[in-house]
């Protein structure tokens, strides 16, 4: 089982409500880059995807094929609190893609501003 916590004013609660499914890429060490771009949210037309190599392993959505791993997960419950959803999943497949590298760990300095 796998908690995580996803905006609620990001257009993607809507395609997970929607489909029940989602996908998790555990970046590695040295890939930033990548954290920076998808933090900043996205328009819900624009491509959020675009230049970055890709699998279709999941069938909860693309796996970044320069990730460390993938976690694919369906939704089994949510609840809404405050501006976030908090969703609980049941991990369905899973796949170590970079077994050579080390899981990226980002931690804030507070909770207040991210």
């Amino acid at each position: 089982m796998l908690t995580t916590a996803v905006r609620r004013d990001r257009y993607v609660v809507d395609w997970i409500a929607e489909s029940g499914r989602f996908t998790l890429s555990q970046l590695r060490v040295g890939q930033k880059a990548i954290l920076r771009h998808f933090a900043r949210g996205f328009a819900e037309d624009a491509p959020a995807f675009e230049g970055l190599s890709l699998r279709d392993d999941a069938a909860g959505g693309p796996v970044l094929a320069d990730a460390l791993a993938y976690l694919d997960a369906a939704v089994v419950g949510h609840l809404d609190s405050g501006d976030h959803r908090i969703l609980l999943a049941r991990i369905v497949a899973a796949d170590l893609l970079h077994p050579e590298g080390e899981p990226m760990l980002h931690v804030r300095r507070n909770g207040f501003h991210y």
